[in-house]
């Protein structure tokens, strides 16, 4: 079956409503299994007309899967088979752990939104490095996203030691100060604490360059749980420490009115899907006039289609990244925002 029709058949909404009667987190394993067994051995990306040139990457178009979904790197291929310019795995942290206890993710259908507070559950850096060493070499753009143990007495070392195992495996890394579910960890987009965190792995990645020859950009995620004052104090810091690239944004502790008294709304954790899509495009507006113009700004939540992912596009974003859009209207999606954007003037235009 051609991978296009296959992603069709698995969007139709008898198959997705099937999906959604298992619990929202083994529904997610197992379409990952599903698209990995029936994945091609080297999937090819979606190319757009147009090059999508961004400092030393290559994409081969400006849709990605964000975080979050295949934390492990066990679904890489799969994930590629649906056709995005690049794939970001994790959050990885250096030693394995269990994350929160289950059920720790859930979902706000009426609002096609999720909930989780999955608290980086990873099997570990050594680990993630190992599957990554056996994945074929796809042409698509291979991120990871790095974190700290939830019980670590050092967080800055564990950020250090993430890179520095992970480091030829990544075409670039994101550091994740902004996920809700580790206590403590949002401390760490302070402009203080967020300035000694890179100083540090900038001086890391100096020594990683002379070591294997190779430059990886280092990017950061930062939350749209930020008051504008806050975020400018901190756009002025990444602007100062020449940043590469911010993806904009994360999940929010927040709850707009769309979903006000849907059932599981009050669970702890962070929201992500169309309720956060609003202050995602604020956000990257905000950051796009803060922030050096050659920074690669991502932006994230609440793609759904080709007008959401056009929204952030107009807001100054140069990459969109999806997670919650697939798990609510299937693996076609990213074939169907590809189309839109290759019909959507502004891109055809625009050429990096």
């Amino acid at each position: 079956m051609p991978v296009r029709a296959l992603h069709r058949w698995l969007s139709h909404p008898a198959v997705l409503r099937a999906a959604h009667l298992l619990d929202a987190e083994r529904a997610q394993q197992f379409s990952l299994w599903v698209l990995n067994t029936l994945a091609g051995r080297r999937p090819q990306p979606l190319r757009s007309a147009q090059p999508v040139q961004l400092g030393s990457l290559s994409f081969a178009n400006r849709i990605g899967v964000a975080a979050g979904l295949d934390k492990n790197a066990g679904a890489i291929v799969g994930l590629a088979s649906l056709g995005a310019g690049f794939i970001e795995v994790g959050t990885v942290t250096p030693r394995p752990q269990t994350g929160s206890p289950p059920p720790r993710v859930f979902r706000l259908g009426e609002a096609r939104a999720l909930i989780n507070r999955m608290g980086f559950p990873s099997i570990g850096a050594a680990e993630v490095a190992d599957k990554l060493s056996r994945q074929p070499r796809l042409d698509c753009v291979i991120g990871i996203n790095i974190g700290p143990n939830r019980d670590s007495e050092d967080p800055l070392a564990d950020y250090l030691q993430c890179l520095r195992r992970l480091w030829i495996w990544g075409d670039y890394f994101v550091v994740n100060v902004s996920s809700p579910n580790t206590p403590g960890l949002r401390d760490w987009q302070r402009p203080d604490r967020l300035g000694q965190l890179l100083d540090g792995l900038y001086a890391r990645r100096e020594e990683l360059v002379a070591e294997t020859d190779l430059h990886r950009p280092i990017w950061v995620k930062l939350s749209s749980d930020f008051g504008a004052d806050d975020l400018r104090r901190t756009a002025a810091l990444l602007a100062q420490k020449n940043i590469e690239g911010v993806i904009a944004s994360n999940t929010t502790r927040q709850r707009p009115d769309t979903v006000a008294g849907l059932p599981d709304v009050e669970q702890e954790g962070g929201l992500s899907g169309p309720p956060l899509h609003r202050a995602s495009c604020e956000l990257v507006r905000l950051l796009r006039s803060e922030l050096p113009t050659d920074a690669v700004l991502v932006g994230s939540g609440g793609v759904e289609d080709g007008a959401s992912a056009q929204n952030l596009l107009d807001a100054g974003a140069d990459l969109v990244q999806l997670y919650t859009g697939l798990v609510f209207r299937g693996p076609r999606l990213i074939a169907d925002i590809f189309d839109a954007l290759e019909r959507s003037p502004e891109i055809s235009e625009q050429g990096l």
